[in-house]
């Protein structure tokens, strides 16, 4: 959908006529005006799609505390960063200069991202949790320190040591910033690290034949269960038995 304002109705974009003339760059106008004399002669406006994709894990707390749009034309007039980067992105499309596709690509990177940072240090004023400790140098310092370093026992003396308070300062002021316990969260945080390690394990898979004699035999190459078509190792974790020869046993 688009709107130029708030007060103003939006507008299906599949309901614009449009014309590709670049990966994600179309050229777009109304179907109703098009027809018009005058129309004809107008140069049809331009518009540049895109989507960002975050390396996060769907339960990462940024994500999560994120509103399902976001007034960029609010944002940008908190951050002056987002002006030029759209006049930027202007620019390259008028230009049509080469490799102009994959400096547009970059730049509205960099919008997005600058777009995200805006929201967050002027538009969750109100916001608790992890925002909330990333505005909050003392609190933010304990969350950094629990991210970089999710394998570590952190117990209670420990995080409080590392905020530089006494546990039952750090530990009241921890849970109003962040609306939960600091073992609450640290769990969460473990939890988060172990779903990247499964998601990115990169081991290929082994499958073992069971010779019924206490031993087993490796046939990972012949089954193709550690190789793909292409020659490049499946990965995968976890462990699994099934009946392959149909003896009514798994293997």
């Amino acid at each position: 959908m688009l709107a130029s304002s708030p007060d103003v109705p939006a507008v299906d974009i599949d309901s614009l006529s449009r014309v590709a003339v670049a990966d994600n760059i179309y050229l777009v106008g109304d179907p109703d005006t098009a027809r018009a004399p005058q129309a004809r002669e107008a140069a049809p406006d331009v518009m540049f799609c895109g989507a960002l994709r975050f390396n996060l894990d769907p339960l990462h707390p940024l994500l999560s505390m994120m509103p399902d749009v976001m007034r960029a034309g609010d944002l940008a007039k908190k951050d002056p960063t987002v002006p030029v980067l759209l006049d930027a992105m202007e620019r390259e499309v008028a230009l049509d200069r080469i490799g102009a596709c994959g400096i547009l690509a970059r730049l509205a990177d960099a919008l997005a991202a600058s777009i995200i940072r805006a929201w967050v240090e002027c538009g969750c004023s109100d916001a608790t949790g992890w925002i909330a400790a990333v505005r909050c140098p003392k609190i933010g310092k304990v969350v950094a320190a629990i991210h970089a370093d999710p394998e570590r026992d952190w117990s209670l003396p420990v995080l409080a040591d590392v905020m530089g308070a006494s546990r039952s300062s750090f530990a009241d002021a921890f849970t109003k910033t962040m609306g939960e316990s600091p073992a609450k969260y640290v769990a969460k945080v473990k939890m988060f690290q172990a779903r990247h390690w499964i998601a990115n394990d990169g081991m290929r898979s082994f499958l073992y034949f069971n010779n019924r004699n206490g031993t087993f035999r490796d046939v990972t190459f012949e089954s193709g269960a550690g190789f793909g078509t292409n020659g490049e190792t499946e990965s995968g974790m976890g462990l699994d038995a099934a009946d392959i020869d149909a003896c009514g046993s798994d293997s």
